[in-house]
């Protein structure tokens, strides 16, 4: 049976002390106002960084968004520290208010709180947003069980939902991030989300229990929604350990009727779920929780099965632009052997799971993938952080080499930039945590999008074109780092290694964009100070990185945090209106009538109100000038909201031989304009020839 276990990061340590010289990392980009500390802590301390009343962040990260719903001041940062209290915050560094979600016994690199909160509006009857938040240890400890929990946006608790210990393995941590979406757009809201008692749960938005699938193993990666079937609902997509033959009853390992061949070769799975799944609840299943338990391999739209633990959170987008999503997951780093399994990035189609390509890493990747348009050319690429190597079963050792920042165009196999994850110190991280993902941006402002993670204990920007390092990389001390200082370069240095993923937001209105990152503070002259919580903002970052100037809006920001959004939706699909038929041509006689039907759909499922117009200067269609309001990824409305076709007649009576023209021009609230050229021909006579067709 496998335990909950994870791959601790190799610190290749670089102590970083007390400096009689000015080091190059003691050149700091500007902190935003609010978020530096007054004492030096220790002789090389820049005073980056607001301290706060709590333990050391490890790897829970930060979220930003509009947490009390007054988008005039700004957006505001919601974090937690390792022990299990909860830090809400505006972005002038004012605390606007704390909380202890969690209280346990925290050793080593434990931590109780460990993927991202969440925010979303659950209680459109209060103000402000609501923060979502997963607890519990990554090692299994009975006296510290998990759950999920949900506070306003003033700080109250308004749920607990409490996870007993698994009968099985005695776990019941959720140390992935709890994902929030409203499945329709008409307030039928989820929270989904795994745990280490083997459970995908999925709960309503008062924290009751809408059901949980038993997916027989720990549950890492965070879901991703959208809709997969085209039936206007979001689904929930997520990937799984595995391992066969686990029942509830510990007392009895006999396999289930549904465990054979396939499934016992299976080593991680990834699922789409529908938000209502339709199922029989079975005993044997353990289904005591009101019949609301699915039973493994039952319930699912489509599930694919690997050779190796899924810890990687899946992202959602159009990758070829065909209108057709794709699904974007990175292998665990588990399970090992000669030839180790993994290590690769696959691509599936969203629709039906079918695998579309598999890029090549040179290791396992266990982070979630970012999505964006690196190198300009009008298609998204895809970047993850590429673990070093080693495994847990059978146990191989991390090698010293140090992880790597990795990305591929989504039609060829091979990366086409990668660079080793070293910090601003020159110190290696191995990168296998999943909770240690990059993030895309244009933070300079010029254009071009560059990527952005945390490499041990710096925020580190590469040039998304190559993965050229943006922020510099030099040992502390020594000619090479005295070349850095002269050149005056500027780092995001925060001395302590941490392995979570920052966050990009413009949070202070002023045009430009920030990072966000949380940690902790070595504060060597300082014992009052070690391993406190910090939270680091910092601004004005085209003043120390100079990209090449690229296409995109200047300040664009396609990835600025993990799963994408502060709901952690994992989705990256436009929001526009499709149209099947981009054009309408005519060839006829004088005095015909011909009628199309055009399905119009939502691109990325939620629900959009569309104005029908015509620009109709020669009096050849007509077409009815209703409200439409799309829904879904297959539309079910058009010009009624029980429709989903535009039925358009072109007319041609009383027309003399001739080209006519019209437009039709489809308006939507804040979505691009579309337009349909309509263009009939007149002619004096057709001929038409009949071909027959023999069928044997």
């Amino acid at each position: 049976m496998k335990r909950v276990i994870i791959l601790l990061s190799i610190l290749l340590s670089l102590c970083v002390g007390s400096s009689a010289v000015f080091a190059y990392y003691q050149n700091p980009f500007n902190s935003q106002p609010g978020f530096t500390h007054d004492t030096k802590l220790q002789g090389d301390d820049t005073l980056a960084g607001k301290i706060l009343d709590g333990t050391r962040i490890f790897r829970s990260s930060p979220v930003v968004g509009d947490l009390d719903g007054n988008p005039s001041n700004g957006l505001e940062i919601v974090v937690g520290d390792r022990n299990g209290k909860l830090f809400a915050l505006r972005n002038n560094g004012v605390i606007l208010w704390t909380t202890q979600v969690a209280t346990c016994s925290i050793t080593a690199d434990e931590s109780v709180l460990n993927g991202a909160p969440s925010l979303f509006d659950l209680r459109p009857d209060l103000p402000g947003l609501e923060v979502i938040i997963g607890y519990g240890k990554v090692h299994i400890d009975p006296q510290c069980p998990g759950g999920v929990a949900a506070y306003s946006s003033t700080g109250q608790l308004l749920w607990r939902y409490s996870i007993p210990p698994s009968p099985i393995n005695g776990a019941s941590s959720v140390f992935s991030t709890p994902s929030v979406t409203d499945v329709d757009g008409n307030g039928d809201i989820i929270i989904a989300f795994g745990s280490a008692d083997l459970f995908l749960h999925v709960l309503n938005k008062d924290g009751t229990l809408r059901w949980k699938y038993f997916a027989m193993d720990t549950i890492w990666s965070s879901p991703a929604f959208a809709d997969v079937d085209g039936d206007g609902r979001k689904d929930i997509i997520v990937g799984t350990d595995f391992t066969p033959g686990r029942v509830c009853d510990p007392n009895n390992i006999t396999p289930f009727p549904e465990t054979n061949s396939y499934f016992e070769t299976a080593k991680g799975f990834l699922y789409a779920f529908p938000a209502n799944p339709t199922f029989r609840a079975d005993p044997i299943y353990c289904a005591r929780d009101g019949g609301k338990v699915i039973g493994f391999g039952k319930g699912f739209l489509w599930a694919v099965r690997f050779d190796q633990s899924i810890y990687s959170s899946p992202a959602i987008a159009d990758l070829d632009n065909d209108g057709n999503p794709e699904v974007i997951v990175g292998s665990g780093c588990f399970y090992g052997g000669d030839p180790k399994p993994g290590k690769w990035v696959k691509i599936f189609d969203l629709a039906s799971g079918r695998e579309k390509m598999t890029l090549n890493a040179p290791e396992c990747v266990a982070s979630s993938p970012a999505i964006g348009d690196l190198d300009g050319d009008g298609y998204q690429d895809i970047v993850v952080t590429v673990a070093s190597g080693g495994s847990s079963n059978p146990f191989v050792g991390t090698p010293p080499t140090g992880g790597q920042i990795v990305a591929w165009r989504y039609n060829n196999p091979t990366p086409f930039w990668t660079t080793l994850a070293l910090s601003a110190t020159q110190e290696g991280a191995d990168m296998s945590e999943t909770f240690n993902n990059p993030l895309i941006a244009d933070v300079d402002g010029n254009g071009s999008l560059e990527v952005i993670a945390v490499v041990q204990n710096s925020v580190m920007v590469y040039a998304g074109r190559d993965g050229t390092p943006l922020t510099p990389v030099c040992p502390p001390g020594g000619p090479i780092a005295n070349t850095c200082r002269v050149m005056g370069t500027k780092a995001m240095f925060m001395w302590m290694p941490i392995r979570n993923t920052p966050t990009i937001a413009d949070i202070d209105n002023d045009g430009k964009l920030e990072i966000v990152a949380a940690g902790s503070h070595t504060s060597n002259d300082q014992p009052a100070t070690q391993n406190r919580a910090f939270i680091y903002v910092w601004r004005d970052l085209e003043q120390g990185i100079s990209s090449e100037p690229g296409p995109h809006q200047s300040y664009s920001a396609p990835w600025p945090q993990f799963q994408r959004d502060p709901a952690h939706n994992g989705a990256m699909i436009a929001r526009k209106i499709r149209v099947s038929v981009p054009q309408i041509n005519t060839l006829s006689e004088a005095d015909q009538v011909t009628t199309f039907t055009i399905p119009l759909r939502s691109n990325d499922g939620t629900p959009i109100n569309v104005n029908v117009e015509e620009d109709d200067p020669d009096n050849i269609i007509q077409i009815d000038t209703n409200n439409l309001s799309l829904r879904g990824h297959l539309v079910t409305a058009s010009l009624s909201p029980s429709q989903s076709n535009l039925t358009v007649t072109v007319d041609t009576r009383g027309k003399q031989p001739g080209s006519y023209s019209a437009r039709i021009i489809l308006r939507g609230d804040n979505v691009p304009e579309v337009t349909i050229p309509v263009t009939a021909r007149v002619v004096e006579q057709v001929f038409r020839t009949h071909i027959p067709i023999t069928i044997r």
